[in-house]
């Protein structure tokens, strides 16, 4: 069942000295698994004069600091034990100088987040070694796409705009705690 629903625009806590900083965004499924900002983290940038379908925008690595470190967090993972999942994302890649992408989010226990750097995504959703999931020479840097992901019994699947675009098999399935 769904574990948890972070809604573009709903129940987001912004940092009472700077509105425009995220410090907190509430889980709408009910069951409590909200994000935070961490103590060392920066805070994502939250921006109602773009939106996108009507909704805002969260910026990751576009916030505080303006660092990839714009983060927030559950207090533990909802998906520790799980033997399957999926998890989608609306996602822009920006090009930084170094021409990396960004993260999207760190669920296994590779150690090191999921990267995405268009036309290519290494993914640590679920599992311990963080690899190339897609390689797809249509990914383009400053593109809005819907960014899909499963895993169970040892196989990753990826999708981009709901269409399959990479499957690795003979993963371990691990999840961050």
């Amino acid at each position: 069942g769904l574990v948890s629903r972070q809604k573009a625009g709903v129940g987001i806590t912004t940092d009472p000295a700077n509105p425009n900083w995220v410090i907190g965004w509430a889980d709408s499924s009910g069951n409590g698994k909200n994000l935070s900002k961490g103590a060392w983290a920066g805070a994502p940038l939250y921006d109602s004069s773009n939106p996108l379908n009507g909704q805002p925008i969260l910026g990751f690595g576009t916030g505080q600091g303006s660092t990839p470190s714009d983060q927030l967090y559950w207090s533990t993972n909802p998906l520790s034990g799980a033997t399957a999942a999926t998890g989608f994302i609306v996602v822009r890649a920006f090009q930084n100088g170094a021409g990396w992408g960004g993260n999207v989010w760190n669920f296994g226990s590779y150690g090191g987040p999921s990267a995405w750097s268009p036309p290519e995504v290494y993914e640590d959703f679920g599992n311990s070694t963080r690899p190339r999931l897609i390689n797809d020479a249509t990914l383009q840097f400053g593109q809005w796409y819907v960014y899909g992901v499963t895993i169970g019994s040892g196989t990753m699947n990826g999708y981009i705009n709901g269409t399959l675009k990479g499957t690795v098999s003979g993963l371990t399935i691990g999840w961050k705690s």
